[in-house]
């Protein structure tokens, strides 16, 4: 089955049901949520690297929305607005 959708530089594709599911949040709690498509495209920038206090770390283009964690509620801050004062939204698994 071909899922591939091509546009120029764009890509994207629909993921199988139940293939991969992230973390999402809903109703500001974080819960698991089913990716259901995806897309990548030639970028011509800074990536960032971001680093959790447990030492997990993601590269993520700079205005890649990234859940931050503040007086309780969560919000979406663009990975090049982050502080080291941000509590970025993680799993801490083992």
């Amino acid at each position: 089955k071909n899922n591939l959708i091509k546009e120029g530089p764009y890509e994207a594709f629909f993921t199988e049901k139940n293939e991969l599911n992230v973390l999402g949040h809903k109703r500001n709690q974080i819960e698991e949520a089913e990716v259901l498509s995806a897309n990548r495209y030639q970028y011509q920038g800074h990536l960032i690297k971001i680093r959790t206090e447990a030492g997990k770390e993601i590269l993520v283009t700079s205005e890649h929305k990234v859940a931050v964690q503040r007086f309780g509620r969560i919000f979406y801050k663009e990975a090049q607005k982050l502080t080291r004062f941000d509590k970025v939204v993680a799993l801490n698994i083992n």
